[in-house]
């Protein structure tokens, strides 16, 4: 068996790539809820 060509996603696609640190998934949701866009209001 061989190693695909290329890779899934590459290092720039991830968030290593761009200098950030990777956070646990549900740190993800946590983001989304406190990033509102200004049009939805409380």
């Amino acid at each position: 068996m061989h190693d695909p060509l290329l890779p899934d996603t590459t290092t720039d696609e991830r968030d290593e790539g761009w200098g950030e640190r990777p956070e646990p998934s549900d740190a993800d949701d946590e983001r989304l809820r406190r990033e509102v866009p200004p049009h939805h209001g409380d």
